[in-house]
């Protein structure tokens, strides 16, 4: 059986129901200069006359990168218009961060760079999320937030809760090893989030919601389990049948035991 690490951070509800970020950590020497190579190539790349702030996301931010195993850094690209009117970074100009990478520290980190208008980033719900999650690491102004109320998450989870659950049920075949893994992430992220939020918690880790759905519903653990060993060491699953009567077991569940 493979081990799941915990990567990511646990936020607890004050008592006014509000999540709070502080962002008062400080990045390692490692991250900082990790950063540089990518801020510094994006802006050698792209038309920076119209670059408001780039952010960083992720397990990253506050973590030993090699201890820890991290894998990728979410890096999001805010311009003052449309950022899809300018030429953006191509899976090309990733290798080419990638290698500077490894020519200075020997390993790497994917840069997974997304783009956002200004207006998009202030006023899309789930941008709102992400600006809670996000420290700017280039720009000016700041836009992102270090307070949520959990009546926002709930609203918002609950909707791609209702919305994912449909889609699990619905799916047929499965393609392939990264679709398996991009579909079990879907699936935490979705319900673990929802039980998380029960609770009156909130991570994206997967290792916090896989904890809150097993601690709370134990006769699912174990295909819970088997879910998170598939995830750990993705192969190809074909379908998805064989986990839907637990997925549809969790969603009546949850639904019935929700408190928030």
């Amino acid at each position: 059986m493979y081990k799941l690490f915990e990567t990511g951070n646990l936020y607890k509800a004050n008592d006014e129901n509000i999540f709070i970020n502080n962002k008062n950590y400080i990045f390692s020497k490692l991250l900082k200069n990790i950063i540089n190579i990518c801020i510094d190539y994006i802006k050698l790349n792209m038309n920076i006359d119209y670059l408001h702030s780039i952010y960083l996301r992720g397990s990253c931010a506050n973590r030993d990168l090699k201890k820890h195993n991290v894998y990728d850094l979410d890096i999001n690209v805010v311009f003052e218009d449309d950022g899809l009117r300018h030429e953006l970074l191509n899976q090309k100009h990733k290798e080419e961060i990638i290698n500077q990478m490894k020519k200075k520290y020997n390993f790497y980190i994917y840069p997974d760079i997304a783009y956002f208008s200004k207006p998009l980033w202030v006023t899309d719900p789930n941008c709102y999320i992400n600006r809670f999650f996000a420290k700017k690491i280039y720009g000016q102004e700041d836009l992102s937030v270090n307070k949520i109320h959990l009546n926002e998450l709930v609203e918002f989870h609950t909707e791609i809760f209702d919305y994912d659950f449909d889609y699990f049920m619905g799916i047929n075949l499965i393609k392939d090893k990264s679709d398996t893994l991009r579909i079990i992430k879907r699936f935490y992220r979705s319900f673990g989030i929802i039980q998380l939020l029960n609770n009156k918690l909130y991570s994206r880790d997967i290792y916090y919601c896989h904890n809150a759905l097993i601690n709370n519903y134990p006769k699912q653990a174990n295909s819970l389990n088997e879910f998170i060993n598939i995830f750990l060491n993705p192969k190809d699953c074909n379908n998805l049948e064989f986990f839907k009567p637990t997925i549809n077991s969790l969603y009546e569940q949850i639904n019935e035991n929700m408190k928030v």
